[in-house]
């Protein structure tokens, strides 16, 4: 994100990037130009509250049969999820699949285990965890022992391979011998369960993340990382995961795995349906992961002023029953072609980015929050990567800082 009084432009990327930037915009203080609402697009949507779904991993774990390939009968989760997020806004975790839930889920068990005491004296050795929907017939090949306990920190979780559900909050661990990661990663290859999804953690590097192999071990260059090191919520933390998010799902999303990739054909330039509410998703799992030990983020906020799509919250220490709203976020994606593969226009882009400024400001008026963003994820074709260009009008209308990120960048 961009910094007071400063602006930063990058270089153009490599040829094999899919994406070229992703712009973000924070508003100043004082902004508040209303949304213009008076002819919203779409379908009206049914007042219909989040509430009314399960939100935990746990209840939403029993709300979705994952061992099921199709709990809906003819109807897919895809068909479900879309009708969910277009009529009623509800998070769109619920087309995440097990995967997303179990990134939140381990990131629990982690911070529980650093935040206990007796963890001063665990050996700085990497923990490995394998995602199954039949944990138990892994464990049993293995001859793992059970753990009924594992989110509630009392675990050692370094030097052990373990084997959960997307919940963990319980699994199976078996002792790992290898001295060094390389050693330990070849071991789970020789137990012949180097193809199985795999979570990473290793306490010992500078910053606190997990490294999620959706191919599994076996194929270690495929890798996404989730921070989870963030204690304190301030705008360059949010910015280093809104970069990591960046590299991971839109410049290198092959490496992320089809949980995580936007994309319908990256080479083509044509996005998935319902590419805003993925990336919607994604963003949001990033970052309470991030911030999970002093933060929540809320998703389609409702207002006046319509939804506010990711309000980045904590509880004020100073009052009882009180919130503080860090962040207002409105998310774009700028992109060359529609998942239906018909051109987008060079008007309706700029459409967008100026409907997205109205709707950052308003957020951020209406819920006092100290940031009001808007994040725009930029799928275009290569000739239609103009740079900071498309942010000019902006730039002219709110005075807001902007950063424009690219990979292999260099700053001004």
């Amino acid at each position: 994100m961009g910094r007071s009084a400063k602006k930063r432009s990058r270089v153009s990327p490599r040829s094999s990037d899919r994406a070229r930037h992703t712009g973000r915009l924070q508003l100043p203080a004082g902004s508040g130009k209303k949304d213009r609402r008076e002819n919203p697009a779409g379908p009206a949507r049914a007042e219909v509250t989040t509430t009314d779904f399960p939100t935990d991993a746990v209840a939403l774990e029993q709300f979705v049969a994952f061992a099921d390939p199709n709990p809906f009968g003819g109807i897919t989760r895809e068909d479900v999820a879309s009708v969910a997020v277009a009529a009623y806004g509800v998070d769109p975790e619920l087309d995440t699949r097990e995967t997303s839930i179990a990134v939140e889920g381990l990131a629990r068990s982690i911070i529980a285990r650093l935040e206990n005491p007796a963890a001063i004296t665990d050996p700085k050795r990497v923990s490995i965890f394998l995602l199954s929907d039949r944990p138990r017939d892994v464990a049993r090949k293995l001859q793992a022992k059970r753990e009924p306990i594992l989110d509630n920190g009392s675990c050692q979780l370094a030097g052990s391979l373990w084997i959960s559900g997307p919940t963990f909050v319980s699994g199976y661990s078996v002792a790992l011998s290898g001295a060094n990661t390389g050693s330990m990663f070849d071991e789970v290859s020789r137990k012949g369960v180097g193809c199985l999804p795999a979570f990473v953690f290793d306490p010992s590097a500078t910053e606190a993340e997990i490294r999620y192999y959706p191919a599994g071990l076996d194929q270690s260059d495929h890798v996404q990382r989730f921070m989870i090191s963030e204690t304190i919520f301030t705008l360059d933390a949010l910015d280093r995961v809104l970069e990591a998010f960046h590299e991971s799902n839109v410049i290198t999303p092959d490496a992320a795995g089809k949980s995580f990739n936007p994309w319908e054909e990256s080479k083509e330039y044509i996005p998935r349906t319902d590419a805003e509410a993925f990336l919607q998703g994604g963003l949001k799992l990033a970052i309470t992961v991030a911030f999970r030990r002093k933060c929540t983020v809320r998703f389609e906020v409702r207002g006046t002023e319509g939804r506010c799509d990711l309000l980045v919250v904590s509880r004020d220490a100073t009052k009882s029953n009180a919130w503080l709203h860090h962040a207002a976020m409105e998310l774009k994606v700028l992109r060359s072609f529609s998942a239906r593969r018909t051109s987008v226009s060079a008007a309706a882009r700029k459409k967008a980015i100026l409907k997205g400024l109205d709707q950052a400001i308003s957020y951020k008026k209406e819920h006092a929050a100290t940031i009001g963003m808007l994040c725009c994820f930029d799928m275009r074709l290569p000739a239609h990567a103009d740079g900071n260009a498309c942010f000019a009008e902006i730039n002219r209308k709110a005075g807001v800082t902007l950063e424009n990120l690219v990979p292999d960048a260099e700053e001004d």
